[in-house]
Parts: structure tokens; C-alpha cells; sequence
């Protein structure tokens, strides 16, 4: 798929208790909340891939609740920035590629603060 061209408009996570009755409805259930998002904001950052990549079926489950031309930003696994850098198992690498596939935007990585910039 191809990612639309622009700027895109979202927030860091979509699933927060503290959203509800002002954001979502006060009685949402957790697993509606990404198709209410989705149906105000055009993207999100997916800060759970920081702690652990989501199952192949978490992720088409995700891209079902959302419509067509939603965009995920995936925030970099902390294996990749801050343990292993240079390393990537092939099991995280083909979870990697499933977001890129289906509609993966930018990628965002968190550094530990002791990390060397080399542009």
C-alpha cells in the first residue's frame, strides 16, 4: 500500500482510561477504542513495539479497525536501540516487515541518553 502524501495528524497511543468522556465515550471497551481514533485522527504512534513487536494477528486485527488509508508509526523495539542495535533476529525482522506492509508510516526511535549521534 501506498502511504498518502502530507502531513498526518495523531497522538502517541490510543488506548487510555483517561480519554474516556472526554475523548471517546464514557462507556468504551478497550477494543473499540483504535476505531473511534481512527475515525478522528489519520495516524498513530504504536509505542508498545518499544517493549515487544505485536503478533502477526494483532497487527491485521489493528489495520481492521481502521480505515484504508490509516497510518502506523512504529516506534522502534528497545532490543533494536538500546541492546542489540546492529542485531536483529529473523523472527522480529519478519514482524517488522508485517507493519511495514501493511501501512507503516515513519518509525520512531527512542536512544538511551548515553548513545553517540553519528549523522
Amino acid at each position: 500500500m501506498e502511504i498518502p502524501k502530507g502531513i498526518h495528524t495523531g497522538t502517541s497511543g490510543w488506548n487510555y482510561d483517561a480519554w474516556k468522556g472526554d475523548f471517546y465515550s464514557e462507556k468504551i471497551g478497550g477494543t473499540r477504542m483504535l476505531e473511534e481514533y481512527g475515525q478522528r485522527f489519520g495516524t498513530v504512534e504504536v509505542n508498545g513495539t518499544f517493549y515487544s513487536l505485536p503478533d502477526p494477528a494483532t497487527v491485521e486485527d489493528w489495520c481492521g479497525r481502521v480505515p484504508d488509508d490509516f497510518v502506523f508509526s512504529v516506534k522502534a523495539s528497545r532490543y533494536i536501540t538500546h541492546m542489540k542495535m546492529p542485531q536483529l533476529t529473523q523472527k522480529r525482522a519478519r514482524r517488522v516487515r508485517l507493519l511495514r506492509q501493511r501501512r507503516e508510516g515513519p518509525r520512531t526511535e527512542g536512544r538511551p541518553t548515553a548513545t553517540a549521534m553519528h549523522p
